[in-house]
């Protein structure tokens, strides 16, 4: 990463209370299970700040997290 850049986002966006949902947690899970050292929030199952439904988020900041 350069100096201007931080971390990148990652987002994975699901209808709360429909499967995508649970594919969407299943997902985390299993980027947790390989990647460890990749920051990972708590979903978020409603609508927050521009994000228009439910969603989770990750940074990547080093490559050291793929390791």
């Amino acid at each position: 990463m350069n100096s201007y850049i931080t971390h990148y986002d990652i987002h994975v966006y699901f209808e709360k209370d429909t499967p995508s949902e649970q594919e969407a947690v299943d997902l985390q899970r299993k980027l947790h299970q390989i990647f460890p050292n990749i920051r990972l929030y708590p979903p978020c199952r409603d609508p927050v700040g521009p994000h228009p439904v439910g969603m989770w988020e990750g940074h990547l900041v080093s490559e050291k997290e793929f390791s």
